[in-house]
């Protein structure tokens, strides 16, 4: 299938997060990846969505998975879409890569296609950046995923990933509603 027949077909998009132990790629490392496929037309996830947790494997592994849904898969077939992803997720992600991988990124990856949604909700929280995560109802901050790894509570590192996927879900839901795209 060619580039301009998968377009047609529609947009392969995937809810994209990861959780990491701190804010520093430097010292901090990726204890998840997360991704689960939507459809733009229905915005619900078509499957579940896919925890990879490094206390079952390792981030070398995450790392590796991240590589290939993000660098080794054509651009059309994993499209992500996520809550300020464009200057955490994947600056962290790219960082780990070139540590832990010994793998650079390419300016090629800035063409390939993603959607960070924080811009969009910025603008409908009246162009302020403080409280635009207020579309994303969230019942607690990612500030607690550090303490929860450290505290080796798994459980319930798994079930915030879980809510804040649903969180982000009826925020892409209540956004396509409002562009009125039924």
């Amino acid at each position: 299938m060619n580039i301009e027949s998968k377009r047609r077909k529609g947009l392969q998009l995937y809810y994209f997060d990861i959780e990491t132990t701190g804010v520093d790629s430097e010292k901090d490392k990726v204890i998840t990846l997360q991704w689960g496929n939507l459809d733009f037309w229905n915005p619900q996830m078509v499957v579940p969505i896919t925890i990879f947790p490094e206390w079952e494997s390792s981030e070398e592994n995450i790392l590796k998975s991240a590589w290939n849904l993000l660098m080794e898969k054509d651009q059309w077939d994993f499209l992500p879409v996520g809550f300020n992803i464009l200057h955490f997720d994947l600056p962290f992600l790219f960082s780990r890569f070139r540590t832990v991988l010994g793998k650079d990124v390419s300016y090629e990856f800035l063409d390939r296609p993603s959607l960070d949604l924080k811009a969009t909700f910025v603008l409908m929280n009246g162009g302020k950046f403080k409280g635009c995560n207020r579309f994303i109802r969230k019942t607690e901050s990612g500030s607690v995923i550090p303490k929860y790894y450290k505290r080796k509570e798994y459980a319930k590192i798994i079930n915030y990933i879980q809510n804040e996927a649903v969180a982000f879900h009826e925020a892409f839901s209540e956004l396509r509603n409002r562009l009125n795209m039924s």
